[in-house]
């Protein structure tokens, strides 16, 4: 069992959650064969694509539906041209719905799949399955500003007390997990509270 360190960090650091899968896999490394589970590729297609020797983004040129090339930007120029083939300037995105299904299942939740009005990237993905049926999100934000509106408007909007998972803890304000928590709800990483087996099934962290 292994946690999604880099995943859980690109999430927040990756503005959209959405590359080609060279990014992916150098953003991931060893994690990528089970993130990968999460991912779903868009109608869209990369305008750039990382350069393997330095951290410069190539300008993808396209000649035909196979013929393409990722040409260096930088001045002068350093890098070599990339030869690519469609496959590779496909982008894919996190898919927050099979990462909640994912989630729900690992928490024993009773699975929900819903977005919330008005907050962008934040999901109801379940209800506590006690008697109470507490209901639990997840959301995932670039700036601490962010965090800090999405947990503020959940906790006018809830009637009882709620679980919000984020990515990691690195961009949540202190004030904001103390306001969150002086209602009896909680703010949980999901980098602290989950782990990842080979068969892409999610538990519980013997520490989150």
């Amino acid at each position: 069992m292994v946690s999604l360190a880099h995943l859980w960090h690109a999430c927040e650091s990756l503005i959209g959650s959405r590359t080609v899968n060279a990014h992916w896999l150098r953003m991931l490394g060893a994690e990528y064969m089970l993130a990968r589970a999460f991912f779903a590729p868009r109608q869209d297609e990369a305008k750039a694509y990382p350069c393997p020797g330095c951290n410069c983004s190539h300008r993808i040129v396209r000649h035909d539906e196979d013929d393409i090339v990722a040409v260096c930007q930088c001045e002068p120029k350093s890098c070599s041209d990339i030869p690519l083939i469609r496959q590779d300037i496909v982008l894919w995105e996190i898919d927050w719905y099979r990462l909640g299904e994912a989630i729900a299942q690992a928490m024993g939740l009773q699975h929900l799949a819903a977005a919330v009005p008005g907050l962008s990237r934040t999901f109801q993905i379940g209800r506590d399955a006690e008697a109470v049926g507490s209901p639990v999100y997840m959301t995932v934000q670039h700036r601490q500003s962010d965090y800090q509106r999405v947990a503020l408007t959940i906790l006018a909007r809830s009637k009882t007390p709620f679980i919000l998972f984020t990515p990691t803890m690195n961009l949540c304000p202190q004030s904001t997990l103390d306001d969150v928590s002086s209602s009896g709800s909680v703010i949980l990483a999901l980098s602290e509270a989950l782990l990842v087996g080979t068969d892409v099934q999610m538990s519980l962290s013997p520490s989150g």
